[in-house]
């Protein structure tokens, strides 16, 4: 009798241990589908500063948002290739919201459009006080070089921009010694302050390109020109002393495409009608 007895306590708390196992379970099922159901409401806002006149892309992983458009006195909005672009018609503030299909987030966007004269008049104000700092002897140049309507300070090796949402100047480091742009265009050719030296190659300058989705920012294309070391002219048989290079493409075929003088600035005039030196001051 003692025995069965005791079997029965023991049966009984694996059974209560089975049922608390199971009860845990189904607490953490509910939980996980209490934050799906939360993920759904979640709102992710943003704000954001655009010149009037202008516009600014805003990158999204998802295909759906070519289904999403607004338009109204201040803002039109448009989709792209997984992106969407915003542009400024009227000085002002608005807000637009959407959720791309397939995301849980819904994305509110409050757009403060500044106009393009009062943000001139600031940036010039406070660029000509980081000017007036520079060490003597720096050379320098005023410059639009994202074509935005509003100067950038450039001296080797720095960049300072207006940063109009913040309403203050931010400096971006910027290895380049010249900078050469066009009026027919938005890329500039840069001399690198330091070429990257490979074993068969010395990378000397680089094409950028302002970005489209930051107040000011300018990317590297990925192309430029580089000269052949000895080893370099040596192994692929080089007479000129330049090559071009894309890193979109396959290598090989420039490698063997030496270069002269002329052919070089032939291929930047083609890739940059109009093109000319920016001209430095001294401090």
């Amino acid at each position: 009798l003692y025995c069965k007895k005791k079997e029965a306590i023991y049966m009984k708390a694996e059974w209560e241990k089975k049922l608390y196992l199971f009860a845990s379970v189904c607490f953490l099922i509910t939980l996980c589908f209490a934050s799906s159901v939360t993920g759904d409401a979640k709102t992710i806002k943003k704000n954001i500063t655009i010149l009037q006149g202008h516009y600014r892309k805003i990158p999204y992983n998802s295909t759906d948002v070519k289904k999403m458009e607004v338009s109204s006195k201040r803002l039109q909005v448009k989709p792209g290739d997984y992106s969407i672009r915003i542009r400024a018609k009227k000085a002002g503030k608005e807000s637009f919201s959407f959720q791309p299909a397939g995301i849980k987030t819904r994305y509110c966007y409050t757009v403060t459009i500044r106009p393009l004269k009062e943000v001139r008049n600031e940036a010039d104000k406070k660029l000509g006080n980081k000017m007036k700092r520079l060490p003597l002897g720096t050379k320098f140049a005023c410059i639009d070089l994202n074509k935005d309507g509003v100067k950038e300070l450039f001296y080797p090796g720095k960049i300072v921009y207006y940063n109009y949402q913040k309403r203050k100047c931010e400096t971006q480091k910027f290895p380049a010694s010249e900078l050469y742009v066009s009026d027919e265009s938005k890329m500039i050719f840069a001399i690198r302050s330091f070429p990257e030296k490979q074993e068969a190659f010395s990378y000397t300058s680089m094409f950028l390109i302002p970005s489209e989705t930051c107040i000011f920012r300018l990317d590297d294309t990925g192309t430029g020109f580089r000269e052949y070391t000895e080893n370099g002219k040596e192994e692929y048989g080089a007479k000129n002393p330049y090559a071009y290079y894309d890193y979109c493409y396959d290598q090989d075929d420039y490698d063997y495409e030496d270069l002269s003088e002329d052919e070089v600035r032939e291929k930047i005039q083609k890739k940059m009608p109009g093109i000319h030196k920016i001209r430095m001051k001294k401090r």
